[in-house]
């Protein structure tokens, strides 16, 4: 259990370490304004369906330019943006920022009490919080973006996995499902770990059952309005090239842009494809079961599937839970703790402000 101490320490490791980000995003930004960086790309979709729905740009008649792309993107996020701002009379930005925020302590709170039940101790469980909070992309914790609050629901999923607290597993999976297609990897550890270590109750496997509802629901949702071109997966594969394909267009990106490219933006989307694949294989065996899971889910759907490869870091930011073991390697080592924390809060930070900032793609 997560002492209100660790919460305490999980706002202050929030809040700083946004700091430290943001300083990187203003000094990286140029000409932009911090608005409209942290709420640039699909954040501009968010506040749009938040302000107007996902049919039309103003209320009008539905247009399919419009609603084919902002369907692709589900409904919790602008939901919670549209009742901040009805409750506090917010604008819709900050709104946004208020529950990134919010999540973004409570995930930090999360990755704690998954640290705790690998056996961490207090300080280590500071160092699996700071390994989170200093990924690359880490900054979208603190943007327009669902990485925060899906995280915040993932993490609190996993570690009611580990306690197999089955009932409270399938809430947090449940509500994760309101935010991203993301979901699908956390249903589908939670149905593996059901399986190893429940097989026979029947309230685990309602858990699962009931846990997928809002994810498959928004998928007939989506697709009721898109048929013309495939439904849900037909519009990501029209606006983002996103299908499955075993890898090979991962492969063959990875492997032109090691032959020809001489981007720094691409070099660093390969770096984060590379390094989740390796995590993955390193972390066998040293995870809980559903901590590997999640964050093998997490990394072969994005790299076993085409689509946008520069926004590959971002989507494999869930699977930072992966590097959990590393924590452990600076138990004998009180005073390299801190300097590898500030080195890769730093690396991290310049990382996500450079892909935002000055990396001229979508993230």
């Amino acid at each position: 259990m997560v002492i209100w101490q660790d919460w305490v320490a999980a706002a202050v490791l929030f809040i700083v370490s946004a700091l430290v980000r943001l300083t990187f995003l203003l000094w990286m930004r140029g000409d932009a304004s911090l608005e409209s960086l942290i709420s640039k790309w699909d954040g501009r979709i968010y506040l749009a369906i938040a302000k107007y729905g996902y049919f039309s740009d103003v209320g009008g008649a539905p247009d399919p330019e419009v609603y084919q792309t902002r369907l692709a993107f589900f409904p919790g996020y602008p939901g919670l943006i549209v009742a901040v701002h009805s409750v506090t009379r917010l604008n819709y930005v900050t709104s946004a920022l208020v529950i990134s925020y919010a999540a973004g302590i409570v995930m930090t709170a999360g990755v704690m009490a998954m640290a705790a039940r690998m056996g961490a101790n207090r300080r280590l469980r500071l160092c699996a919080a700071m390994l989170v909070l200093g990924a690359p992309m880490s900054t979208t914790f603190t943007m327009v973006y669902t990485e925060s609050v899906f995280l915040a629901c993932a993490v609190w999923a996993l570690v009611a996995m580990a306690d197999k607290r089955w009932l409270l597993a399938g809430a947090f999976t449940f509500c994760a499902g309101f935010f991203r297609l993301t979901a699908v990897d956390l249903v589908a550890a939670f149905a593996v770990v059901v399986a190893v270590y429940a097989a026979r109750n029947w309230r685990a496997w309602a858990a699962v059952a009931v846990s997928m509802l809002p994810l498959v629901s928004y998928l007939f949702y989506a697709s009721s309005y898109t048929r013309d071109i495939g439904g849900y997966f037909g519009l990501q594969t029209k606006g983002w090239h996103s299908t499955f394909d075993f890898g090979r267009a991962t492969v063959i990106w990875v492997s032109t842009q090691l032959r020809e490219g001489n981007n720094v933006g691409y070099l660093l989307s390969i770096a984060s494809i590379v390094g989740a694949i390796g995590a993955v294989i390193v972390s066998f065996r040293r995870l809980p079961l559903a901590y590997w899971l999640f964050g093998a889910a997490v990394t072969a759907n994005v790299v076993l599937s085409d689509g946008i490869m520069h926004s590959r870091p971002r989507l494999l930011l869930p699977a930072v839970v992966l590097l959990l073991p590393v924590i452990f390697h600076f138990s004998q080592r009180r005073y390299a703790l801190p300097a590898v924390a500030t080195c890769w809060l730093l690396f991290g930070a310049w990382f996500s402000a450079y892909m935002i900032a000055v990396f001229e793609w979508a993230i």
